[in-house]
């Protein structure tokens, strides 16, 4: 009894695996073109998940406003010069350390307007692919 159990099992399991083996044979053209299609489809869906990320991490930054952030590096700078007796040289050196701050600035403000464009042109392509290929979304070919 035991021994006709596994015997069947091992039958469904190898005529399984044929009926598998045959679909990936005798798929129709057209079948497996919808199949590259909703890969496609995913890819360019992860691109764009991908940029959101970026453009979120590289704009984080100029959310709270750098210019006044910069300005106040100089202020306590300056202060801490008042406070000692180091002078001109000093407030020299504190202003430097404005414009390099202002100059990170701009780099940041640049680098966040850079991510925010290839954001918005991956996420376009996912949307576009999306509408284009709507079959994947009732998942009968993934």
């Amino acid at each position: 009894m035991r021994r006709s159990i596994s015997l069947f099992m091992f039958t469904a399991f190898l005529m399984g695996s044929f009926n598998v083996m045959a679909l990936g044979i005798f798929t129709p053209e057209k079948m497996k073109k919808k199949v590259k299609q909703c890969k496609e489809l995913r890819r360019l869906e992860r691109e764009c998940r991908k940029a959101k990320r970026s453009a979120k991490k590289d704009c984080r930054i100029t959310k709270r406003s750098q210019k006044s952030a910069c300005f106040k590096v100089h202020k306590q700078c300056k202060r801490k010069c008042r406070k000692g007796v180091r002078g001109l040289k000093c407030k020299r050196r504190c202003l430097g350390a404005r414009i390099k701050c202002l100059s990170s600035a701009r780099k940041t403000k640049r680098s966040c307007a850079k991510a925010a464009r290839r954001e918005k042109r991956a996420c376009k392509k996912a949307a576009k692919a999306s509408a284009a290929f709507k079959q994947c979304k009732k998942r009968v070919f993934l």
